[in-house]
């Protein structure tokens, strides 16, 4: 599945569920499909949640692991934390 394939589903998810998402599950969403597109769209990959606070603008990264939890609906946990 392509990176363009991916932001289309995520936007028709969000045109059908707007009470369900919010800008900051948006912009880790598209900051980790390009992520993964740079790995080489890799089945699991793991991403360091200072760099996701960096490039996507988010300030707190409590943010990053709740957004990443709505999104996959489960608990995240970080092996620094």
């Amino acid at each position: 599945m392509s990176g363009y394939e991916l932001s289309r589903q995520w936007f028709d998810f969000l045109f059908e569920n707007p009470d369900l998402t919010n800008v900051s599950q948006t912009a880790l969403y598209m900051w980790l499909i390009e992520l993964n597109n740079r790995k080489g769209f890799s089945e699991k990959f793991i991403f360091n949640t200072d760099d996701a606070c960096s490039y996507t603008g988010i300030k707190d990264r409590k943010t990053v692991w709740r957004s990443e939890e709505r999104r996959v609906g489960k608990e995240c946990r970080s092996r620094w934390s």
